[in-house]
């Protein structure tokens, strides 16, 4: 039995890293076992490893990018840009926008007017998202087309 020199526990095994019993210990990376400071967050990777998987998860755009002329972190801030949600009514990025989720944005009265036709047909007429994008998108474009 050994103790724990965090919380003075009797353990059967400390853990080799830190010292401390498992319950003590820091987190400890899933792919390459280092510690990290994950508190409050449910993590299982070190930021080293987490920009890695996203390098990987992108490696595609972010070839394109650099094919042109770019460094890796200017490719990085373009492959950043060009992933967030953007507002199919005005065009606008929407701030702290999920791009599974959000589609409209609350800037204009024709956005927030596109948002609402979406709930509606989402809500009350019950259709899939995809068909009630392209209903909302339809109107959108004939309501264009009467004012022009």
């Amino acid at each position: 039995m050994e103790v724990c020199c965090s919380c003075g526990t009797l353990v059967v095994v400390l853990d080799p890293v830190s010292g401390w019993c498992f319950t003590c210990a820091p987190p400890a990376c899933v792919k390459c076992g280092e510690s990290f400071s994950a508190y409050g967050q449910r993590r299982d990777l070190c930021a080293k490893c987490r920009r890695e998987l996203w390098d990987q998860q992108n490696a595609d755009a972010l070839e394109r990018y650099m094919g042109v002329g770019l460094t890796l972190t200017q490719a990085r801030l373009c492959v950043k840009e060009d992933k967030k949600p953007r507002c199919l009514c005005c065009g606008e990025v929407i701030a702290y926008g999920n791009p599974d989720r959000d589609h409209f944005c609350k800037r204009t009265y024709e956005c927030r007017r596109a948002a609402r036709r979406y709930k509606y047909y989402r809500r009350d007429k019950k259709m899939t998202p995809d068909l009630a994008l392209v209903q909302v998108v339809q109107s959108m474009t004939v309501l264009t087309r009467e004012i022009a």
